[in-house]
């Protein structure tokens, strides 16, 4: 049912009885209150105050004389806010006795005690171009996979399917095990080559220096049991929606080494009537999952807790919503509902106006700061620039919520035109893109001039290379004087933005390989003098006022460092084509992207429903709540 049904469905002056208490249910074990005391699970809806408990619990904990080890494993997202209300809570002394972590930095932990954090570790691009070369390496033994293999977008599709193979724990010879088990067909053969494949690609990382931070957690899994970190700990496990199956193994090595684990789940029964589909239908299931695993390994297992009153909402309108919303018979609410309102716009850009303009009015009348209201859309690509663009002209600050791809900086379209130009012929158009990025060196009025001249005699592909003798003036029988010095002019333009890209062309032709490559491009970007005007560009956009775009600039030449050192470090001696090097370098870039601090920590927070995570907004604007989004 569409979001906006649920909403109509259930305010509409029907009486619905509500009660909220707290209640225990007994765990299919049935243990006793004294046996139990290694997994524990806490169950509730949301807002009933699973997180409440557990920073309850870890308080009075923290506050004893002689506390055991406390830690405390939430989502990437919600460490910076746990560790702000542990130390509101507890103070610096006593906040230092519970440690924060994400199952990221839990790997750092662990490592740091046992060894393992030194390395080059790669990331999505070094990944790409791994992968490239695993695909390169058996495309002899593919049938049905071989026309793709220099499709960037199929290197993409691999890449994804072995990231959550990976995540899943499933192995290249379990690929293989199942592509002979089944019957002949396009399934086998398709089952067979992505076993290869991935096989292929996992015997070229264990020949590189590199460490895939996907394998993490499997090997976090296999070296835990030598750490004493966790032996007679209090482990809590808060937010989480559910677990893969390598996080599954590192709990199930929590659940024996530890005292106690506590892990928290957003459900509000522990049975599910609704055939798997309910709204808790995948907490149920990870519920589950986690006292089978407890049973596996012979870990007892507690009385489950189960919070069934909303605390979040204080107003009844709201508690019914959360109650009711998302299941198949609904129960419209009874009386008036001012807390929650259904507003009909025309378009994207009129809600978006009206939600930085409800921000400003509630604001101004009801007081607050601007970081109690967060606005939720289904994709943000949709409205993020609507979005800025409204609350920027209501003068409220916002954070949004992503991490924004690089293809578009002027650095990575700079280097991408140029190897577009240098490849495929030196269209016209690759090069005014080059040139109008703004680290070409040359003034808008310089570019005009050679654009204007180029349009008017059709100048395309090696005419850039040659001398240029065309009347400036267009079909006139004669070269006046004036016009005789601007075709000087245009020459000189010429020669100074076309001598660099000679170079290019020379040093990418004949046999290149992956660190020839990365060279060329490397000295291209010195006898262009790219960097002084990457400088130039950062200091005029910080004088500005930009500095936020200021400080992107200046971290996109690392970056674009960075990406060089990848053709190094995994193609180094790989002989290829400079026409593909040119799509990998754009595959690769396509795949870095660059997330942004935010500004302001008073400020409005916006994001994608399947990403944002709420920090106790007091107002939450959801936009394009239509069928089929929502």
């Amino acid at each position: 049912m569409a979001f906006l049904q649920i909403l109509k469905a259930l305010f509409q002056n029907t009486p619905f009885p509500f009660a909220g208490k707290w209640c225990i249910l007994s765990d299919i074990d049935d243990l006793d209150e004294e046996d139990a005391g290694m997994l524990e699970l806490l169950l509730g809806g949301a807002g009933s105050g699973k997180t409440y408990t557990v920073f309850e619990e870890l308080t009075r904990l923290a506050e004893q004389e002689a506390p055991p080890a406390l830690f405390l494993l939430v989502p990437e997202q919600f460490s910076f806010e746990s560790e702000r209300t542990l130390l509101r809570r507890l103070g610096p002394q006593h906040a230092s006795r519970v440690q924060v972590l994400s199952f990221t930095r839990l790997v750092q932990t662990v490592f740091r005690e046992l060894g393992g954090v030194a390395g080059k570790r790669m990331d999505d691009g070094a990944r790409a171009l791994l992968m490239s070369q695993a695909v390169r390496g058996v495309s002899d033994h593919l049938t049905l996979y071989r026309r793709h293999a220099a499709d960037p977008d199929y290197l993409q599709a691999v890449l994804s399917l072995v990231a959550e193979c990976k995540q899943c724990g499933i192995s290249p010879d379990e690929l293989n095990r199942t592509s002979e088990a089944l019957e002949e067909g396009t399934l086998k053969e398709k089952t067979r080559e992505l076993g290869l494949i991935y096989a292929s690609y996992e015997a070229l990382a264990a020949q590189t220096a590199q460490i895939d931070p996907l394998d993490d957690l499997s090997v976090l899994a296999r070296r835990m049991p030598e750490s004493r970190l966790f032996d007679g700990a209090r482990v809590y496990v808060d937010a989480f929606k559910g677990f893969t199956a390598q996080e599954m193994q590192i709990l199930a090595v929590l659940i024996r080494r530890t005292e106690k684990t506590v892990v928290t789940l957003c459900a509000d029964t522990i049975t599910d009537d609704s055939g798997e589909y309910g709204r808790f239908a995948p907490a149920i299931r990870t519920a589950a999952r986690l006292r089978e695993l407890a049973r596996e390994h012979h870990v007892p297992v507690a009385k489950i807790r189960l919070l069934t009153e909303n605390h979040r909402a204080a107003d009844p309108a709201l508690r019914h919503l959360e109650e009711q919303a998302f299941i198949p018979a609904p129960v419209p609410f009874e009386g008036a509902a001012p807390a929650v309102a259904v507003i009909p716009c025309p378009d994207r850009e009129t809600e978006c106006r009206f939600a930085a303009r409800t921000v400003r009015r509630l604001l101004r009348e009801e007081g607050g700061r601007c970081r109690d209201f967060t606005v939720v859309v289904r994709n943000l690509d949709d409205y993020q620039g609507l979005l800025e663009a409204a609350f920027e002209q209501e003068e409220i600050p916002c954070s949004i919520d992503r991490r924004d791809t690089i293809l578009t900086d002027p650095l990575i379209v700079l280097l991408g035109a140029a190897l577009r130009c240098v490849t495929d012929g030196w269209n016209s158009d690759d090069l005014f893109r080059l040139l109008k990025t703004g680290l070409s060196g040359f003034s808008p009025r310089s570019i005009s001039l050679l654009e204007n001249y180029v349009y008017q005699w059709r100048i395309r592909g090696s005419q850039w290379k040659q001398e240029w003798t065309w009347n400036p003036d267009g079909l006139s029988r004669e070269i006046s004087p004036e016009s005789e010095k601007r075709l000087v002019h245009l020459g000189r333009l010429r020669r100074r933005f076309v001598r660099p890209l000679e170079a290019l062309q020379r040093r990418l032709s004949g046999s290149l390989s992956g660190r020839g490559f990365a060279a060329a491009l490397y000295r291209y970007l010195e006898e262009a003098h790219t960097a002084r005007l990457v400088r130039f560009q950062v200091s005029r956009l910080d004088t500005a006022g930009e500095h936020a775009l200021a400080e992107r600039q200046a971290r996109l030449w690392d970056i674009t460092m960075d990406l060089l050192d990848k053709f190094v470090l995994v193609l180094g001696d790989t002989v290829l084509p400079a026409p593909r090097f040119a799509e990998l370098f754009r595959l690769v870039a396509g795949m870095t992207d660059l997330g942004s601090i935010p500004q302001s920590l008073d400020a409005v927070q916006i994001g994608a429903a399947d990403r944002i995570r709420f920090s106790a907004p007091q107002t939450v604007l959801i936009l394009g709540a239509n069928e089929g989004v929502f």
